[in-house]
This record gives C-alpha cells, structure tokens and sequence, in this order.
C-alpha cells in the first residue's frame, strides 16, 4: 500500500537558521528541518522554481494594470477629458485668486 504525501504550504517563514548541519526553516505552524548537503545541492533547481514563479506573478500583476488602464481609457469606468481637467484647473486658480485678493481687502479694511 503506497503512503499518502503530505503538503505543507509555507506563505512565508519568519526564522531560519542553521545547527548540526540541517537548516531549519520556522513559520507560525511548520518545524522544517533540511538537511544542509541536500539543500545546497537542490539549491539551483530551487532558485530556478523561485525565479519563475515570482516572474509568472509579476506578469499577471502588469497584465492586470494593463487591463485596468485599457477599462479606463475606453471608458468602461470613467475617461479622462485633458480639455475639461485644463479649464477645471483654470477656474480653480482663478477662484483662488479672487479669494486670495478678497481675503487681503478684507484684512487691509479692518486694519
């Protein structure tokens, strides 16, 4: 009768360290303990899987903005109007001013 495998998933480690040849790696719920030689001698392949997988979720990360900037600009959420944020920005200085003018007049009356 074959034994059943077991699956540890491990989100992140918060200690490792090395004693007595074995590198232990420690999280919130898991003890791993490695032996050191193996370890080294798996390390290429480990780097390798490592590499590819944050290379795989960096790339569904960018296909992800992309997608997002695509909605945005065919207007699915909103579609930015250069010409209308220009004449917003316009008004608003031009708000400021009068403020900034009618503040001073008011202070130089009252002084």
């Amino acid at each position: 009768m074959a034994k059943k495998i077991k699956n540890i998933y491990i989100p992140e480690t918060h200690t490792l360290w090395q004693e007595n040849g074995e590198v232990h790696i420690l999280n919130d719920t898991h003890h791993i303990v490695w032996n050191g030689n193996s370890l080294f001698n798996d390390l290429n392949g480990l780097m390798h899987f490592a590499i590819r997988a944050r290379e795989s979720d960096e790339k569904r990360v960018i296909e992800a903005q992309i997608n997002q900037m695509k909605r945005i600009t065919e207007g699915l959420w909103i579609k930015w109007d250069w010409e209308k944020s220009e004449e917003f920005i316009k008004d608003v200085k031009e708000l400021r001013k009068k403020y900034e003018e009618n503040k001073n007049n008011t202070t130089t009356e009252n002084s």
